[in-house]
């Protein structure tokens, strides 16, 4: 039982300089990532693309990353972000003094 509960043990949270790299590395290749198939663009380039991301988040990280775990911070950050532009928004159209 107590080998199982050291086997579950959670990563630590993404470090702001792997935030940091993961977003610069993803809006350099914005274009291959998030791009529609095309003859140009395959899965496999894309895979490969990913794989850069993950390096370069691993470089500047502390705990070896995966590339799933690198694209679902990458959703996540988005996600934030939409979330708090909404509330700016909605901060500017009420009315009060």
């Amino acid at each position: 039982m107590e080998q199982e509960d050291k086997s579950l043990k959670r990563k630590p949270r993404f470090t702001e300089k792997e935030v940091d790299a993961l977003i610069a590395k993803v809006h350099q290749n914005s274009e291959v990532l998030f791009s529609r198939f095309s003859d140009t663009i395959t899965n496999k380039k894309k895979k490969m693309v990913w794989g850069e991301v993950q390096t370069s988040v691993n470089a500047t990280s502390v705990v070896p990353r995966s590339v799933d775990e690198v694209r679902k911070k990458l959703d996540d950050v988005k996600r934030l972000t939409k979330k708090r532009a909404a509330g700016v928004r909605k901060d500017q159209t009420l009315t009060g003094g």
